[in-house]
């Protein structure tokens, strides 16, 4: 062989030696992209398949035997026209015969075995010239969906079951695909159009935490575009230094491939400093040997899950808060009507006591006088239970605020010490209101003393009333501010203020900052009747420099008329022996009360039931001026004890009353019948009032 031979030899010899090593790098190169492709394909819970042109399947993922009930080992290579009926096999065949074509589609079809319903994306797959040589495609499982469109949120239930997807089959079906280098050119683009083609964020990162690869979905989920992800730590996405440690301390976890919770739940941030919830399943990666090379994960964004978890939990909550409420309104209204009778009767006999003080010694007439003025407090707590445990009954009647304050001012100077002045401005020509009046005179007695609590030595308590008219484009310091005509009530005292973080709680039921001396229900009560009456309270506070409440109740068309209940002098209340039926089942209360009337002159008539009454009123033929009766009787009810007797005789007046009320009282029985309500305890002197103004209209 001569020298040039030789030469040329060579040539042939190095030029052989580098085709072989450009063919073991695409090899290489296409080794990773099917290891890629197949850990995805295998923990995706989406069918993938990919079909020749004849309609044969030669691929699909795992999750075929679940959508179809055929393992994929035993469908690879037949047509997937036996996977469907003739209606659904249709569908599929012209999408089938678009993708051939080139194009894109998107369909429905149905699984004839397991009834599964999936929703396909078709693309065609081409060789190194351009020419359709198969179909790939995803399939999504969407029978849930359509059967209930709210449990859209189990679609990521897969994701459970990617720890479960991990054994030798994975490894023999990428040596499967190593067959030919055609084969893993092929897989490497089925891969590119899965990974960019999947609605779940994808990425890719080192075992340093550096982000390799991130694929649209997931730059769409945190605001980046394609790739502007890649080279970020991933602990650069947290929201807060304490969650950036504890990815931190997640990633050393995983890359010592020690047992770790699995997905990871956490906050990242978007690029526009939006905070979302997002959960992260992590696979390890490795190359040929096995060795730890970093970490392929799927993100979720989850906050919507997790937004629509925290209002269920607070709705739970505010339930359990409104079961709670509601129980401790049931125990007030009980122990209100108990103590309702018992103070009834403590207050009557007191006043017995005092107006018989002639035969009595002083000292005796000074212990009476104590007794009332304890019973009267009593009475101001028992009807503040009664309100807040939402069981009293309103009589609802036009009445003037001003009226309310004159009528409380001597009771209401008793209340505050000396060192305390209460100055009074109150508006001339003030609207009425349509109100309780017994529920106003507690609005401004508790205000009044929670003013006297917040001074501590010398001040003042400013109480007025005014007229004012709002309108709609002032309304906005309080969201139940309305346009109309209003009656303003403001008191203000100069005590220490309120601080800021008390200022939302101060209407709750038993808040208090009193150590002692308080059952908190106060301003709740407040609160809870100028709601019931249609208005509303704004406060204003200063620490230091007291505290103002101004309450705004809706005024009726009607002139002020400062007399208006002031129609009976107590020297008028003497009756001309008028015979009055008193039906109570108390015993102290039907003394106490009867002890009373026939002190004024009346013929009392008592039972201490319903049958009892009815026993008396035929026995005396219906002869009767008045019944007074409690709501509340064994057997039969007041109420209907009262409308059996006006029908027997139409002339008959009533009063009824009661400290409990268990269930609704129909207000147009009560108004139909002329009735009179009262609220126990009730004070005997507006009793004897009511029944000369209702003997009067006979």
């Amino acid at each position: 062989m001569t020298r040039e031979e030789l030469i040329n030899e060579l040539k042939e010899l190095r030029n052989q030696l580098m085709e072989y090593r450009t063919a073991d790098n695409e090899q290489e190169e296409s080794h990773d992209v099917l290891q890629w492709f197949k850990i995805f394909s295998d923990n995706a819970y989406d069918l993938v398949y990919f079909c020749d042109t004849m309609g044969n399947i030669l691929y699909v993922n795992r999750i075929f035997e679940k959508m179809t009930g055929y393992k994929p080992e035993d469908f690879t290579g037949k047509p997937f026209a036996k996977l469907f009926d003739e209606t659904n096999l249709k569908r599929g065949m012209d999408a089938y015969v678009k993708t051939i074509k080139g194009e894109s589609p998107e369909y429905e079809v149905i699984f004839r075995d397991t009834g599964v319903m999936c929703e396909y994306k078709n693309f065609p797959f081409r060789n190194k010239e351009g020419e359709v040589v198969g179909v790939v495609g995803i399939a999504r499982d969407v029978t849930d969906r359509r059967k209930k469109a709210e449990e859209l949120e189990q679609y990521r239930e897969h994701l459970e079951e990617l720890a479960e997807m991990r054994s030798a089959e994975l490894k023999n079906k990428i040596e499967d695909y190593q067959r030919s280098e055609d084969a893993l050119r092929q897989s490497e683009a089925r891969f590119r159009t899965l990974i960019e083609t999947s609605p779940h964020g994808i990425q890719e990162n080192d075992t340093n935490g550096i982000i390799t690869f991130s694929n649209k979905a997931h730059g769409s989920i945190l605001g980046y575009s394609k790739g502007e992800l890649e080279g970020t730590a991933i602990w650069n996405l947290c929201s807060t230094e304490e969650e950036k440690e504890n990815v931190r301390n997640y990633l050393k976890i995983l890359v010592r491939e020690q047992p770790a919770p699995v997905p990871y739940i956490g906050e990242n941030i978007t690029k526009d400093g939006r905070i979302i919830q997002v959960q992260v399943d992590w696979n390890y990666k490795r190359d040929d040997r096995g060795n730890l090379t970093g970490f392929i994960s799927v993100i979720t964004d989850i906050t919507a899950r997790k937004n629509a978890e925290a209002a269920k939990e607070k709705m739970q909550l505010q339930l359990l808060h409104s079961q709670k409420m509601e129980a401790i309104g049931r125990l007030a209204g009980g122990i209100s009507h108990d103590f309702g009778n018992i103070l009834t009767a403590i207050k009557n006999f007191s006043a017995l006591g005092i107006k018989r003080k002639v035969d009595c010694d002083p000292e005796v007439q000074n212990i009476f006088e104590h007794i009332r003025t304890a019973s009267v407090r009593a009475i101001n707590l028992t009807r503040q239970l009664t309100t807040f445990g939402q069981k009293g009954f309103t009589r609802i009647v036009n009445a003037n605020i001003n009226k309310v304050i004159n009528d409380l001012l001597h009771m209401l100077n008793r209340l505050i010490s000396e060192n305390i002045t209460i100055s009074v401005d109150l508006a001339p020509g003030l609207w009425k209101i349509r109100g309780d009046t017994g529920m106003l005179e507690q609005v401004v007695t508790n205000l009044v003393i929670n003013a006297r609590d917040a001074i501590a030595g010398v001040g003042i308590i400013s109480i007025q009333s005014r007229n004012v008219i709002k309108y709609e484009d002032a309304c906005k310091k309080n969201p139940y501010e309305r346009a109309g005509r209003f009656v303003c009530l403001t008191v203000k005292d100069t005590g220490a203020g309120i601080p800021e973080e008390n200022l939302n709680h101060i209407f709750e039921p038993f808040f208090t900052t009193k150590k002692t001396g308080s059952s908190g229900l106060g301003l709740s009560v407040v609160y809870g009747i100028i709601k019931d009456h249609q208005g509303w309270i704004n406060v204003s506070s200063e620490t230091g420099n007291g505290t103002a409440f101004e309450i705004y109740l809706p005024a009726i068309e009607e002139e002020a008329d400062e007399h208006a209940e002031d129609r009976i002098k107590v020297s008028k209340l003497r009756c001309c022996g008028e015979k009055i039926l008193l039906v109570e089942d108390e015993v102290l209360v039907r003394t106490s009360t009867r002890m009373t009337l026939i002190d004024e002159g009346y013929v009392v008539f008592e039972a201490e039931s319903a049958e009892s009454a009815l026993n008396i009123f035929h026995r005396e033929n219906g002869k009767f001026d008045l019944v007074m009766s409690d709501l509340v009787l064994p057997g039969k009810d007041g109420l209907t004890l009262i409308k059996e007797l006006i029908g027997l005789n139409t002339g008959l007046k009533a009063i009824l009353n009661s400290g409990y009320i268990d269930k609704p009282i129909d207000r147009s029985d009560i108004e139909k019948y002329g009735i009179v309500f009262f609220n126990k305890p009730y004070d005997m002197q507006e009793v004897l009032v009511a029944i000369r103004n209702l003997l009067q209209q006979s």
